[in-house]
């Protein structure tokens, strides 16, 4: 009888394989790290497994927060990486890359830079190394940042101060985003708070990104409104020295009346004469119109009725009576009757 042999069980190779992410989220979410070194814990990224697919990865100087949801990326613990610049450099996306995606892959405490179909290619090695680097994992525990994360926000009005500087990281995500969906440079944010000493939430154009950013509690800053400066008009600026109370009085006093000429006996042509209705005009007017009256063209030259109406002004300012001016007229010859042939 023959015996049967057991044939030997392969052993199994635990793989060192720690996280793989799109390289292009790196440079990204490395903006929001700390540089103190007293926090090393906080001078890298976190690479953690999301509960339901993909990873998030999340970073914070303290002051602001970064997080992203990237579904197609791979965790198998929670792991905090640090990079250099150089390989932060070489993770952006190279629009020369026409065969395959740049992934960044943790393996142990080691980092690899390499080009690959998709994350199952990937975990297979690629098709092609461009980079690596070694000692990138940092020994720590990184915080519980879900804890700061601002909820009840929908209905608030508040306007807390911020620093302006923070806001640097969140324009450059946003950037981002603009110009790999169409090539565009708007950066668009939304930033709400829920209290005046809380954290406030960012928001950009991205799906699977938000930011948190802490006010300036030593800062405090007026309701927002617009300046008073911002709403005067020209109708509010005097422009001009005031008039003399003097001049003032002696216009609202006297009116003037333009005087009409005698109607000239010597022209027998009623035609003519001069109409005192239509060549008057007293000021103020007492009674409005509906319709305007058209002022009557006078035939006399500017030069006349300007030394005409000095004259008038000179003897009412000399004997404190109403102003009145006399319009001259220029002569008007009589007509000669036609003889009879």
């Amino acid at each position: 009888m023959r015996s049967k042999t057991k044939k030997a069980k392969t052993p199994e190779v635990k793989s060192t394989i720690r996280a793989i992410i799109e390289s292009e989220y790196a440079p990204l979410i490395d903006l929001f790290k700390s540089d103190e070194e007293s926090r090393y814990y906080l001078n890298g990224f976190c690479i953690e497994p999301h509960p339901v697919v993909g990873v998030c990865l999340v970073a914070t100087n303290g002051h602001i927060l970064g997080a992203f949801h990237h579904e197609g990326g791979f965790a198998a613990e929670p792991v905090i990486v640090r990079l250099n610049p150089a390989m932060l450099q070489a993770c952006k996306r190279n629009p020369n890359d026409l065969y395959g995606n740049r992934y960044l892959v943790i393996d142990g405490n080691d980092a690899r830079l390499i080009k690959a179909h998709d994350l199952e290619h990937a975990h297979e090695g690629g098709v092609e190394m461009l980079m690596t680097q070694g000692n990138v994992v940092v020994d720590g525990t990184f915080p519980e940042w879900r804890k700061v994360i601002p909820h009840d926000y929908s209905r608030s009005t508040l306007t807390p101060a911020l620093d302006a500087n923070l806001l640097k990281p969140f324009q450059i995500v946003s950037a981002a985003a603009g110009r790999k969906a169409g090539g565009t440079n708007i950066a668009p944010i939304s930033i709400k708070s829920a209290c005046l000493a809380g954290a406030c939430l960012v928001t950009t154009s991205r799906r699977d990104f938000f930011g948190v950013v802490m006010p300036l509690r030593e800062v405090t800053l007026e309701t927002a409104t617009t300046p008073e400066w911002a709403r005067q008009t020209e109708a509010d600026i005097f422009v001009g020295p005031p008039m003399p109370q003097e001049m003032l009085d002696a216009l609202e006093a006297a009116p003037v009346i333009m005087e009409t000429p005698e109607p000239d006996p010597a022209n027998e042509n009623v035609a003519d004469q001069p109409d005192p209705v239509s060549e008057s005009v007293v000021e103020p007017v007492l009674e409005a119109t509906t319709e305007p009256v058209p002022e009557p063209v006078s035939e006399v030259t500017a030069e006349a009725t300007i030394e005409a109406l000095k004259e008038g002004m000179q003897e009412a300012v000399d004997e404190g009576k109403p102003v009145a001016a006399k319009v001259p007229r220029k002569p008007r010859t009589k007509k000669e009757p036609k003889l009879a042939s």
